[in-house]
C-alpha cells in the first residue's frame, strides 16, 4: 500500500477539522469536489504564500487577509529538525461567518433585496452608460435579421488598424460573440460597452455584443432565437466580421452565459453550424432557485450577496412564456438529455454566487459526456464581478484563465 505523503496527511487532518470538501492536487493545481463530484479548480496564491514565515511546528494554520476583507486559511508543514521551506497547502474560506467581516456582510445584506421592479432595474442598469471614455472606444454598429426583426449588434475592435481595415488586414484578430447578462430583463449593448471595450483590448479580439430582445415584452424563446440567428449569420455568412469557426468563441455572463450554452446546444441540434469553443461566466443553467433547489449555493448565497435567489426566481417568471418553458433545455440547459458534441468549454463561477453550483454542475455534465471542459471557481467572487474594472483582482484572474483558454493551451 502506497504511503501517503506528509502534505496529503496534513490536508486530510486539516479538512476533517474544518469539515471542508476534499482538496486534490494535480500537476500543481488544486481541486475541490463540487456538486455531484464535479472537479473545480481553486486559486493558489503563491505570492501571498511566499510571505509566510518559517515555524518550528510541524503543522501550522495561518489566516491571510484576502479580497473584500476576507480571511483565507492556509496550512503548512515542514520536516522536523530542518530549516527548509515549508510545504504550503492553500485552503478555502472556512464558512460565511469567517469568510467576510461583519461590516462587509451588513452592507451586502442591505443591498441584497428580493423582488424586482423592471423599470427601476433598467434605470439602474442605465447608470453603466455614463462613461466619459466611450467616445474613444473603437466601435461599429450593425444589424442582423431574425425574421422581420433586426437584432442590433455592436463590434468592438482591439486597435484602430483592425477597425479601419477589418477583414482586409493581413492578420485578422479572433472573434468573441458576447451575450450580456441581466436576467433576460435588463441590460443592453450600451450598458455593457465598457466591459466589451476592455475585453477587446485585453484579449486582442473583435468583440461582437448582441442586443437581444428582453422580457417581459419579449418572452422566451425570443432571446435565444435572436442570439442563435446572430451566431448563424456570423458562422455561415461571415457577417459582420469574417472569421473561421475555430476563431470564433461564444461568451456570456449570467443570463448571457445561459444563452451561450443554449446557442451551442441549438447549433448541434439544428446542424446548421458548429461551435468550437465557449466561455460561460457564472451562467444560469437550472430552472429552480427556491429553497427546494438541489444546489446548496442557492440557499447559502441566496440572501446576502447582492443577487438573491428570490430575484432570480422573479427574473425567470418574467422570462418564461408559460410554466412549461421551465422544462425546456433551451430555457435551462442543465435539463438537456444529451450533452455530447458540445464545444471546448471554460466555465468561471463565483464563490459567493447563488448560481455557483449549477454552473459547476453543468461543467460536470459536459465533462462526463466526453467534452473538453475546465471549471474554475473564482475565490471571494460575487455574481456580476466581471463588470468591474480590470484593476480588480477577480477580474484580472478571470482574464488570465480566458487568455490561456483562447490560446488553446492547458489551464493555468
Amino acid at each position: 500500500m502506497k504511503e501517503k505523503s506528509t502534505e496529503e496527511k496534513v490536508i486530510r487532518k486539516y479538512l476533517l477539522r474544518l469539515r471542508q470538501p476534499r482538496i486534490k492536487k494535480k500537476e500543481n493545481r488544486y481541486y475541490i469536489r463540487g456538486y455531484k463530484g464535479t472537479e473545480v479548480i481553486i486559486r493558489t496564491d503563491h505570492e501571498i504564500l511566499k510571505r509566510i514565515a518559517y515555524r518550528r511546528t510541524c503543522v501550522k494554520q495561518v489566516c491571510i487577509p484576502g479580497r473584500y476583507g476576507t480571511e483565507t486559511k492556509y496550512i503548512y508543514t515542514r520536516k522536523e529538525n530542518r530549516r527548509s521551506r515549508p510545504v504550503i497547502v492553500p485552503g478555502i474560506p472556512t464558512g460565511r461567518e469567517t469568510a467576510m467581516p461583519r461590516a462587509v456582510r451588513t452592507v451586502l445584506h442591505a443591498l441584497s433585496y428580493g423582488g424586482i421592479e423592471v423599470e427601476a432595474s433598467r434605470k439602474l442598469a442605465d447608470l453603466k452608460k455614463m462613461d466619459p471614455m466611450r467616445i474613444f472606444y473603437r466601435t461599429l454598429d450593425a444589424e442582423v435579421y431574425n425574421g422581420d426583426y433586426k437584432v442590433p449588434i455592436r463590434l468592438f475592435f482591439p486597435t484602430e488598424e483592425d477597425m479601419e481595415n477589418g477583414a482586409a488586414s493581413g492578420k485578422k484578430p479572433p472573434v468573441i460573440l458576447f451575450f450580456h447578462g441581466g436576467g433576460w430583463v435588463v441590460g443592453d449593448i450600451n450598458s455593457y460597452t465598457k466591459v466589451c471595450a476592455s475585453m477587446a483590448q485585453i484579449l486582442e479580439s473583435v468583440v461582437i455584443s448582441v442586443d437581444y430582445r428582453l422580457a417581459p415584452e419579449h418572452k422566451f424563446p425570443a432571446a435565444p432565437e435572436d442570439c442563435y440567428h446572430v451566431a448563424k449569420t456570423l458562422f455561415c455568412d461571415g457577417f459582420p466580421f469574417p472569421a473561421k469557426p475555430e476563431e470564433i468563441t461564444l461568451m456570456g455572463d449570467s443570463a448571457g452565459g445561459n444563452l451561450a450554452a443554449v446557442v451551442s446546444q441549438m447549433a448541434r441540434d439544428r446542424g446548421e453550424f458548429e461551435v468550437k469553443q465557449q466561455i460561460l461566466l457564472y451562467p444560469a443553467t437550472f430552472n429552480d432557485h427556491s429553497p427546494a433547489s438541489p444546489f446548496p449555493s442557492v440557499v447559502e448565497n441566496g440572501t446576502d450577496y447582492l443577487l438573491t435567489s428570490k430575484r432570480v426566481c422573479d427574473y425567470m417568471e418574467l422570462y418564461q412564456s408559460s410554466p412549461e418553458d421551465r422544462q425546456n433545455p433551451y430555457f435551462a440547459p442543465l435539463l438537456a438529455e444529451d450533452f455530447t458534441n458540445q464545444p471546448r468549454t471554460l466555465i468561471l463561477t463565483a464563490e459567493f454566487d447563488p448560481l455557483r453550483d449549477e454552473g459547476e454542475a453543468y461543467g460536470g455534465e459536459l465533462k462526463q459526456a466526453g467534452n473538453d471542459v475546465t471549471v474554475v471557481r473564482i475565490a471571494d467572487g460575487l455574481h456580476g464581478y466581471f463588470s468591474l474594472p480590470p484593476r480588480f483582482e477577480a477580474v484580472q484572474e478571470s482574464y488570465r484563465w480566458i487568455q490561456q483558454f483562447l490560446k488553446g493551451g492547458e489551464p493555468l
